[in-house]
């Protein structure tokens, strides 16, 4: 029987796939090296079909060029080299939990997540990385160092022979920085949902430049906002006061705000309002500058020649009545936001200030008191950073109460998921579960951060991805006890009425290498003739739980997906409906000992996939295994009886489980 290798997930193929339903003459058969037929685009009858409309390399064209930029956006393309090791013991419900965690390199994680998660995130808020002249702890092999800068930027010739008088730092910084985002941007947008959305904080070092290389990845039409939200106030400027200011302390922080679909809406968000305001309303002109013909109509004596009223005709009427029955019937008797609040808080009032000479010759409408304000983009109301309040040594956590405005203002359902690549010290996890308590919703959080070094504090955290995890596991600890007393971690159950209890959990993953890589189960189809040698690498062996995560990576499911752990499969049979009494009989030939008790498989979500990675593996469990009809089955090679086992698989999976896919590694 041949041996079934699961691929990691080619990222382009959705594009391409795409790209030949539009343009199917232009694909071609090719035979590789290694004789396999492959269908390649044929790049000059693409050409020939683009016409006039593909720009030539010498054409002058607006766009932000950098050194290196070509080899970064090419790394985006390149398969994943790693995989996720699932860490239970750093990990919260493990295997109750869909919420997720890698410690790594996100642009591993990134394309990672290519596989399952395409297409599914709705929203995505990063903390891009500050440049400031400090080494930057992602260092991508394809980011450009100090002494190819000047080479790659035309400031020196290939023989290094100087053609420009200097060769400034700034440059420099700036393309590595451009080179750490825009691979991991380009991979971002392929993982938002049609309405989905991606927040990027960023300072003003780099705004501009993120705004133009998102321009290019997002598309112009899909830039929606920049909000800027206010940075603690600092006292720097004061003891430089007397020898003069370079410049002005920073005192905001910028969030772009881009869609992946122009047609994408918003839901409005509000801030609190003064106590004035929610308590007062106040009249406000009625005339606006847009021009709508048929909401030129006369109202109070007074008709607009250009512009138009706000409302149409027969309300803005019976805002006119509603302000006259006030007036003769409750003037006397109570203010009008009493009157208003009588009528339910539904009515409208217009009336005619006849010494407002403005362009509405003084016809108002009352605007009413309101505990909340729409935003704009001006946020200045709400720290763009906050202490943890859990006793971190963290320069700067970013304020989740920020978050979790932004996923009320995007298009984030009650089960709807979020990603943050850049995560810190977690306050995405944070916002997303406090949301969740608040408004009985079900959200998903995914969250990666490198393991980067900080100074150890009285905790004893050497690294960010520590502290992240930490924070999450403290905040969740901190609901269970505000809400339910001394119950026990997992027994949680919050009193908000809802189908599922509240994902206080995530499960961990360590980005590493993959387990098979040394059996020619490369990433995309590699042999290990491009892998790392156990010999050069050496590896402890991986347990059955750890293999489990590898293929369902390389088969493209669901890293959240529910897991039963080590399930006897006696057990899963006596526990399906229907299954034959002789489902554990050996078939005539085989042997004739019966399955051992303590055989045990994995399961995934709703039979997903099914997986032993044990031994031996005979015909008997074999059949056990074919009777649960799962849509994808997956064996280890070693674990075999003998050959003739083996050999056996299939037809066995043909009796009982037609379209099961088996995979064998």
């Amino acid at each position: 029987m041949e041996k079934s290798r699961p691929q990691s997930p080619a990222l382009g193929n959705k594009r391409l796939t795409k790209l030949r339903e539009l343009y199917p003459e232009c694909f071609v058969e090719t035979q590789d090296q290694a004789g396999q037929i492959r269908i390649k685009v044929d790049f000059e009858r693409l050409r020939l079909a683009l016409g006039d409309q593909l720009v030539e390399e010498p054409q002058e064209r607006f766009r932000l060029e950098w050194p290196g930029k070509r080899v970064a956006l090419a790394r985006a393309h390149l398969p994943a080299t790693l995989v996720p090791r699932p860490v239970p013991e750093e990990s919260r419900d493990f295997f109750a939990t869909k919420n997720i965690f890698f410690e790594g390199d996100n642009l591993e994680a990134l394309k990672i997540l290519a596989g399952s998660y395409a297409d599914r995130v709705q929203m995505i808020y990063i903390d891009s990385p500050d440049n400031t002249g400090r080494d930057f702890i992602y260092n991508d092999d394809f980011s450009t160092n100090s002494d190819d800068y000047p080479r790659e930027s035309g400031a020196v010739d290939q023989s290094s022979q100087r053609l420009k008088a200097k060769v400034e730092s700034s440059g420099r910084l700036h393309s590595k920085w451009l080179s750490l985002m825009a691979p991991r941007l380009s991979l971002a947008r392929n993982l938002l949902s049609d309405d989905g959305v991606i927040f990027i904080s960023v300072g003003e070092e780099e705004c501009h430049n993120l705004k133009t290389l998102c321009q290019e990845i997002f598309g112009q039409a899909n830039f929606r906002n920049t909000i800027f939200t206010r940075r603690h106030d600092k006292n720097l400027s004061r003891q430089f006061v007397s020898s003069g200011l370079f410049s002005l302390a920073v005192g905001q922080e910028y969030i772009l705000v881009y869609s992946k679909n122009p047609q994408t809406r918003f839901n409005p968000v509000y801030r609190k309002a003064s106590k004035s305001r929610g308590a007062k309303g106040y009249w406000k002109e009625f005339w606006i500058s847009a021009n709508r013909p048929t909401r030129r109509y006369p109202l109070l004596g007074v008709t607009p020649q250009s512009g138009q009223w706000k409302w149409k005709r027969e309300v803005a009427e019976e805002a006119v009545k509603n302000y006259l029955d006030y007036l003769r019937f409750f003037q006397k008797k109570m203010s009008l936001e009493a009157y208003w609040a009588r009528t339910g808080r539904q009515a409208r009032f217009i009336r005619r200030d006849v010494d407002n000479r403005a362009m509405s010759q003084g016809v108002e409408h009352w605007e009413p008191p309101s505990e909340g304000i729409p935003r704009d983009t001006n946020w200045s109301d709400m720290l763009a950073s906050r202490p943890l309040g859990l006793d971190f040594p963290f320069d700067s956590p970013k304020n989740p109460e920020v978050i979790t405005e932004l996923i009320k203002f995007s298009n984030v359902g009650r089960t709807g998921l979020v990603l943050d690549f850049f995560a810190g010290s977690g306050a995405t996890a944070q916002a997303v579960m406090e949301l969740n308590l608040a408004d009985g919703g079900e959200r998903r959080f995914i969250l990666a951060q490198l393991a980067a070094p900080i100074k150890p504090g009285p905790q004893g955290f050497t690294d960010l991805a520590q502290v992240a995890r930490a924070r999450i596991r403290l905040v969740a600890e901190k609901i269970e006890a505000e809400f339910a007393g001394n119950q026990e971690p997992g027994l949680f159950v919050e009193p908000l009425s809802r189908q599922n209890p509240l994902d206080l959990g995530f499960r961990a993953f360590r980005l590493e290498r993959p387990d098979f890589s040394a059996r020619g189960w490369g990433p995309a189809g590699q042999t290990d003739d491009n892998q790392v040698s156990p010999a050069a690498e050496p590896r402890l062996p991986r347990s059955e739980l750890e293999r489990l995560f590898e293929v369902m990576t390389r088969l493209g499911l669901d890293l959240g997906s529910p897991v039963a752990e080590m399930v006897s499969a006696l057990a899963v049979l006596s526990s399906r409906e229907g299954p034959s009494p002789e489902a554990g009989l050996a078939e005539p030939g085989s042997d004739s000992q019966p399955e051992p008790a303590e055989a045990r498989v994995l399961v995934v979500g709703s039979n997903e996939l099914v997986a032993f990675f044990g031994q031996p593996i005979t015909l008997d469990l074999v059949t056990w295994l074919a009777q649960l009809e799962p849509a994808k089955m997956a064996f280890l090679e070693s674990g075999f009886k003998d050959d003739h086992v083996k050999m056996s698989v299939h037809s066995i999976f043909q009796r009982h489980s037609p379209y099961t896919e088996i995979i064998i590694i």
